[in-house]
């Protein structure tokens, strides 16, 4: 495996048009996006295609609505997930239950299979077991990559094969802390007050978890946090959790951090057989959560989904921004590719702002609450006893964003 890895580099080509960092729901989208519109691309993973990750495993409408302009929704479906159309919320002495726009739950180890394998039918070559490191910009003319271009670094995993390609265009899509940028202009601002992620996969989890629902997005607020559950291929159930890292290292393992959320917010704990030690679940964590970056574009380099800021999601929004994100930046990589810089990076830095940051802010405006026992128990308590703020709220997460 590790010598397929290393002839794989070996007899890649040097030159490209556009080189996409990370094969997630923002880095694969852009690599279709990007490979439609004509230009060679190269789609960059660094763990095996189909690995799980920490995800709410929810796409929403708007995330449904990218998939569909890309002839995908379809295929999707194929995945034998599950349709979601309501929210289940307890937490903090209150419940409230919503009807939302239909969406979907898929587990992200088969989602990102499809897209990427939808990237190489668009025309976009794919290496995976392989790290990206963008190259710090020219400081002088005599450092200037050649043909306009800027550099990236590979490396086979075990870091025993390296090789420096050029591009026109780099789309970052590598998620918190984005590794690929960390010798570059690009500087990170992470909140002191940030939750971390932890989630995993029960395995049959509606038989050992009957309480949870079809079609449902639950979610349990608590002052340690809060996390989330639903129902996807199989009879699976995706948890998902973004928690205080106090909280965490207290309860002294992320199932037991878990439970205790449920616990607190008035659901069913998990059950023992996901709270021992065996392979019905696989608990994952992430760095800090809420996060900034100075910039997301500069000097041929284009930041898309988490990589370009994070802010904790609630129903499904995180991947609508990060499926969006990678769509709409297309526009900008063809004027780079093109050779006009300065328009290509004002107009993803405008873009980014107005049809991703801006929808951010209601999210963000959750996240503070839930991290205010005494606020959050009093909104629960107003949402519950009228249904028509619960409904505006709702609204304004699902926000519609323009193509």
């Amino acid at each position: 495996m590790i010598h397929d890895v290393q002839a794989k580099l070996e007899g890649l080509e040097r030159h490209w048009e556009c080189v996409v960092i990370c094969g997630g729901p923002a880095g694969a989208i852009a690599a279709i996006c990007s490979a439609k519109a004509g230009l060679k691309t190269l789609l960059i993973e660094r763990h095996a295609l189909g690995k799980h990750k920490v995800c709410g495993a929810c796409l929403n409408h708007r995330a449904l609505r990218v998939l569909t302009s890309l002839g995908l929704h379809d295929a999707v479906r194929r995945l034998e997930g599950q349709s979601t159309h309501s929210f289940w919320l307890k937490g903090f002495g209150g419940e409230l239950e919503r009807r939302v726009p239909e969406g979907f739950a898929v587990s992200r180890s088969r989602l990102d299979r499809l897209l990427v394998t939808a990237a190489i039918e668009a025309g976009a070559s794919v290496i995976d077991r392989v790290t990206a490191t963008v190259e710090a910009p020219a400081s002088s003319a005599a450092d200037a990559q050649p043909n306009g271009t800027r550099g990236v670094r590979l490396n086979s995993v075990r870091q025993q094969n390296e090789i420096c390609i050029q591009a026109k265009a780099i789309v970052v899509a590598d998620g918190l802390g984005h590794p690929s940028l960390k010798s570059t202009e690009f500087e990170e601002r992470i909140a002191e007050s940030s939750h971390v992620g932890i989630g995993a996969v029960v395995i049959d989890g509606r038989d050992s978890m009957p309480w949870v629902r079809p079609h449902t997005i639950h979610m349990a607020a608590a002052s340690g946090g809060y996390a989330g559950l639903v129902l996807v291929e199989g009879g699976d159930v995706n948890l998902a959790a973004a928690v205080d890292p106090t909280f965490l290292r207290a309860c002294g393992s992320p199932e037991k951090a878990f439970s205790a959320l449920l616990g607190e917010a008035g659901f069913p704990s998990l059950p023992a057989s996901t709270m021992s030690l065996g392979d019905r679940r696989h608990w994952r964590g992430t760095p800090s959560l809420s996060r900034s970056i100075n910039r997301v574009a500069s000097e041929r380099v284009f930041v898309v989904g988490d990589a370009s800021g994070y802010v904790e999601p609630f129903t499904g929004e995180g991947m609508a921004w990060a499926m969006h994100g990678g769509a709409l930046v297309t526009r900008s990589v063809k004027i780079a590719v093109s050779g006009d810089l300065e328009t290509a990076e004002a107009d993803w830095a405008q873009d980014w702002r107005r049809q991703i940051y801006q929808s951010q802010r209601t999210c963000r405006r959750l996240a503070w609450l839930l991290r205010h026992p005494t606020v959050a128990k009093f909104g629960v308590s107003i949402a519950a006893r009228f249904p028509g703020l619960t409904g505006r709220l709702i609204d304004q997460l699902d926000v519609e964003l323009s193509a």
